[in-house]
Parts: structure tokens; C-alpha cells; sequence
């Protein structure tokens, strides 16, 4: 097995909360990379986040799972804020399956009003981030900009053509690689987005940067289910002003 799939591996084995990132103008290849690692790592039962610094247009709307792909990572605890000279006590229950809480007024007080209730969310963690064909850090963006104590704080791995040790000929190529070595699940949905991802970044597998590994790599695709035509993609004019919202998952 290649060294530092084995030592990605040893991240990945221990990590429960995982955020993988594609950078500013991802290309067709990152996005698909991305989110092929997105749903394998689902079906081992971590939680993982997927962001991008922009939103996904309609030329990324063959991709499975590219409306998960979000903006901003938001912390798992939710807060809730209240005026505490107007609390006098603060209880709980279950009903029907719901938390309900009930905030009792303190004597004399006016009643708290909705608008004093503030929302917020704790600091977002993650135990492992996996940047997808990310250069360098400012390449990210708002997700950098807006969270650097969690890049700064926790393990960060790049996975692109020319990380990992190898020399390959797209980030999906890696992936591919990736979750075939380390025995990570895979089918037709993760197989097909990889499938795309080789296609689009290697020309329909003409372009010099072709090699074995490449074809390997698109085997075990459709050795996963992935349908073997390829997907051809929209006009450049259609691609500039829309955004994708759709959802291709149940």
C-alpha cells in the first residue's frame, strides 16, 4: 500500500468528525473527488461536513451529493441567549418526541419577548480536514478567513494530483486510489462521481497525463456500478448565472 495512504489512513481511522473543502473555482475534477469522499466516509458512520468558498453552479449538477455541499461549518452545539434579569427559572420536557423549554419569568418582570432570544452555535471542530486540490490555505477563502483557530488547531491534509506521493492525473484519480486502499465503502453513486471526475480532468482519457494507474482507477469505478458514458456537459453560457439548489439524493 502506498505510505501515506497508510498514514492518512491512521488519521482517518481515530477522526469521528471530518470536514473536507474544495477551494475558490473549484474545477469539475476537485468537486467530484470531493464528494466521492463526502459519501464514502458517510457510509463508515463519521459525521463529515463538505464546503465550498462559492456556490455550485448547474455544470457541477451531475454530481451526487452536490447539494450537500455548503457555505459555512456551523459548530454542533446550538446556544440560546437570554436576558437573565428577566429569568427566574428555566425547565424542560419531552412531549411527542420534542424537547420543549420552558423559561419562567422572573416576578415584576416584563415578559421575555422573542426578539430578545438569541441563536447562535458553539466554535466549529473537527477532529481531521481533508482539503481537496487546495494549494494554499487562502484558496479557501471565507472558510479559511472564517475559521483559521480550526485550521491552525487540528490536522489538515491536502489530496490532489501531486500529494500523497503520487503523481497522478487528477484529484479523482487520488480518491479513487484512496478509498480503494484503505478498504473505504464504495458504489455507484461515489464509483460514477469519480468516473465523471477522470473524464473531465484527463479529456475522456486522451490527454497525455493518462496513465495505467488512471485506467486502474476507472475500473474500479465501474467495477462499483459506475455507468460507463459519459455525461456531456453544458454550454459555457448556461453555466455563468445560475446556481444549483437541486438535490439528487433521497
Amino acid at each position: 500500500m502506498n505510505k501515506a495512504f497508510s498514514e492518512l489512513g491512521s488519521l482517518l481511522t481515530p477522526a469521528q468528525t471530518i470536514l473536507i473543502t474544495i477551494p475558490k473555482n473549484p474545477n469539475f475534477d476537485q468537486a467530484a473527488a470531493c464528494l466521492a469522499l463526502f459519501l464514502s466516509l458517510q457510509k463508515t458512520g463519521k459525521q463529515v461536513s463538505v464546503l465550498s468558498p462559492e456556490e455550485m453552479t448547474v455544470g457541477f449538477s451531475h454530481l451526487v451529493g452536490v447539494d450537500k455541499i455548503g457555505g459555512k461549518l456551523d459548530g454542533q452545539d446550538l446556544v440560546v441567549s437570554l436576558p437573565m434579569e428577566k429569568v427566574e427559572k428555566v425547565t424542560s420536557s419531552d412531549e411527542g418526541g420534542r424537547l420543549n423549554l420552558v423559561i419562567r419569568a422572573k416576578p415584576g418582570s416584563l415578559p421575555i419577548k422573542k426578539e430578545e432570544i438569541v441563536f447562535s452555535s458553539t466554535r466549529p471542530t473537527a477532529d481531521l480536514i481533508l482539503a481537496i486540490g487546495v494549494d494554499k490555505l487562502e484558496n479557501l477563502g471565507k472558510i479559511y478567513q472564517e475559521n483559521k483557530n480550526l485550521f491552525e488547531e487540528n490536522s489538515l491534509v491536502n489530496i490532489g494530483p501531486n500529494s500523497l506521493n503520487s503523481q497522478a492525473s487528477s484529484c479523482s484519480e487520488v480518491v479513487a486510489g484512496l478509498i480503494q486502499n484503505l478498504g473505504l465503502p464504495v458504489d455507484e453513486d461515489i464509483g460514477g462521481n469519480l468516473l465523471l471526475g477522470l473524464r473531465e480532468a484527463t479529456d475522456n482519457f486522451q490527454n497525455p497525463t493518462t496513465t495505467a494507474a488512471t485506467f486502474e482507477a476507472a475500473a474500479f469505478c465501474l467495477k462499483a456500478g459506475a455507468k460507463s458514458e459519459p455525461v456531456v456537459s453544458p454550454s459555457p453560457d448556461w453555466l455563468e448565472p445560475k446556481i444549483y439548489k437541486g438535490s439528487t439524493l433521497p
